[in-house]
Order: C-alpha cells, then sequence, then structure tokens
C-alpha cells in the first residue's frame, strides 16, 4: 500500500514529463519510504532498476550489466558484462538515444559508490554533459549526499533532491 507520498509521486511525475535530462535524488534517513516511492513512480513505465550492494564492484558492475541486458531484452538470462562503469553509462547514452525515455534508477547509491569510487563519475559534469543530450531520467535513492548538489550538475539539468521526512 502506498501512502502518505502524493506530494513527492507529483514531483517526480512532473519532472519524467520534461521533454529533458532530468535527475531526482530521494534521499532521507532508513525505513521511511524512499524505495516505495520509486517503484509507486514506475507504475507503467518501463526502466533500468538497479540497487547498489555491499559488495565488490566487479560484482555490482556485473548485476549492473544484468539490469542494462534485461531493459532491452526481458527474456534475458545471462551475457557479457560491460568492462567498466563508464563504458557501462555510454551505453545507457546510446539506448536513450533510440528510446522515446529511458528511466534509470540506482537505489542504495552510497554502496554502489563505496564500492567502486570511480563509479561516482556518472554524476561528474562530463558525463552530465554527455546525458543531458539525452531524454534521460535519472533517479537516485540514498542517504544525503552533498555533491548531488553540486552548482555545476545543478546547472546542467533539471534537478530535484527531495528528503523524505518521516510519515510519522
Amino acid at each position: 500500500m502506498f501512502i502518505g507520498r502524493n506530494q513527492e509521486l507529483t514531483a517526480l511525475n512532473k519532472l519524467y514529463q520534461e521533454d529533458s535530462f532530468q535527475f531526482a535524488v530521494i534521499y532521507g534517513r532508513r525505513r521511511i519510504g524512499k524505495t516505495s516511492l520509486i517503484n509507486q513512480f514506475l507504475k507503467g513505465k518501463r526502466a533500468i532498476y538497479f540497487t547498489g550492494l555491499e559488495e565488490n564492484a566487479l560484482e555490482n558492475l556485473a548485476r549492473f550489466s544484468d539490469a542494462i541486458h534485461a531493459y532491452e531484452d526481458p527474456s534475458y538470462l545471462d551475457g557479457p558484462n560491460f568492462a567498466s562503469f563508464e563504458q557501462a553509462f555510454k551505453y545507457l547514452v546510446h539506448l536513450s538515444e533510440k528510446n522515446d525515455r529511458l528511466i534509470l534508477v540506482i537505489d542504495e547509491f552510497p554502496y554502489l559508490a563505496k564500492a567502486i569510487r570511480q563509479s561516482v563519475q556518472c554524476c561528474n559534469p562530463t558525463s552530465t554533459i554527455i546525458l543531458n543530450r539525452t531524454n534521460s531520467f535519472l533517479s537516485s535513492a540514498a542517504a544525503p549526499c552533498p555533491s548531488w548538489k553540486s552548482r555545476s550538475l545543478a546547472t546542467r539539468a533539471r534537478f530535484m533532491a527531495a528528503e523524505l521526512p518521516s510519515l510519522s
């Protein structure tokens, strides 16, 4: 059951309706509904959904590769992994150019960033410029991270950072 996040859901859907790259960060303390909000937002939409885990970089990269391949082919079972996160994100740019709207969700982003520091390159200005030319929607759910509110990112894409307050 989805309760009490209609304002945040409306904000996500409003960003999704924009015809340009959008980046939404949803953060807050544990167990307050960040993932539920994202799941509600994704209803009826195709998306690449990836959850960062407390495992090494190669294991995260293998699962990220699987998530991307499964987006392309829902019957996908197993196949080659991308050689790096940079290669995976470049492929996402390719996918976004041939699809109407590409949604990428990275849940538990801090686990991914901890596993491989280079993974945060997806949010650096160079990569943001590449993604800004696409019709992509990037969402991340995690604990607060000051770099997500950086001026360079905010000037390249419409940016939403929403801290979810407790419902109690």
